[in-house]
């Protein structure tokens, strides 16, 4: 089988309060531009954080689900990975077909 791997965006900040609206709508805007260009696909995997506030956005990892979901529909599976600092909700659950939490630090565990 050949597989094709789109890569499409990583960011990576040290966690210190909350993000401004602006940071937070312009990567998750990017990052959902770049899917819709790529559409059709099988299988979206996030690797998210799980406890990102921004202002304006509570919860912005189950935004982010909700939002990759609603762009793909039910028949694409989506997996998210998260930190061991997160906080699962049942939105994300609901909206994930996998999720994977770290249980190491440092994330020796990381996939």
């Amino acid at each position: 089988r050949g597989w094709d791997f789109i890569f499409s965006l990583y960011a990576n900040a040290q966690p210190a309060g909350n993000t401004t609206r602006a940071a937070y709508e312009s990567l998750r805007d990017e990052l959902l531009e770049r899917l819709r260009a790529a559409l059709p696909v099988d299988i979206v995997l996030l690797n998210l954080h799980g406890a990102m506030v921004a202002d304006g956005y509570d919860d912005c990892e189950t935004d982010m689900i909700n939002r990759v979901r609603a762009l793909v529909g039910p028949e694409t599976k989506v997996g998210v990975e998260l930190d061991l600092h997160c906080d699962v909700t049942q939105e994300m659950i609901t909206q994930a077909d996998a999720i994977v939490i770290y249980k190491e630090y440092p994330h020796i565990d990381v996939v």
